[in-house]
């Protein structure tokens, strides 16, 4: 896999679900970068993902606004776009409390890949709960 630098497009090919055939798309990452900010539910700490991925279907992008918080073993995504910008839906960052969902393991790959280029963290993958790089925000008393 090759590196996926900010705005570096890669082709992925996405596993199928069974009785389709697998889809190759290209995926951007836009963005990956550490956010802290605090919401009604507490103090959000975690990473910030913007992700653009073009189906073969389409001649522009569908935009994915993405996060990991502080102990979480995925990645969650928190706004989806349509190629034509028509928002399937948009939630603030950290969102945890709507009904949660994820995007393809390809995809997270690249995500945590970028996130250790940008040495973001100490610990992730797929199934391993984030563990952020020290910075002089300490990491949140409990996770999310």
């Amino acid at each position: 896999m090759t590196s996926p630098e900010t705005g570096t497009s890669q082709r992925v090919t996405l596993a199928a679900q069974p009785g389709e055939e697998p889809v190759t798309v290209t995926a951007t990452v836009v963005k990956v970068e550490r956010r802290a900010e605090t919401s009604f539910v507490g103090r959000l700490v975690g990473l910030d993902a913007h992700l653009d991925v073009l189906f073969p279907s389409s001649d522009q992008p569908d935009t994915y606004f993405l996060s990991r918080l502080y102990g979480e073993p995925c990645w969650v995504q928190d706004a989806h776009f349509g190629p034509n910008g028509f928002p399937y839906f948009s939630n603030g960052f950290g969102a945890r409390y709507l009904k949660m969902t994820g995007i393809a393991l390809e995809l997270e790959a690249l995500l945590d890949q970028a996130a250790l280029e940008r040495r973001l963290v100490k610990e992730i993958g797929p199934e391993v709960p984030l563990v952020l790089a020290e910075t002089d925000a300490s990491q949140p008393s409990t996770s999310h």
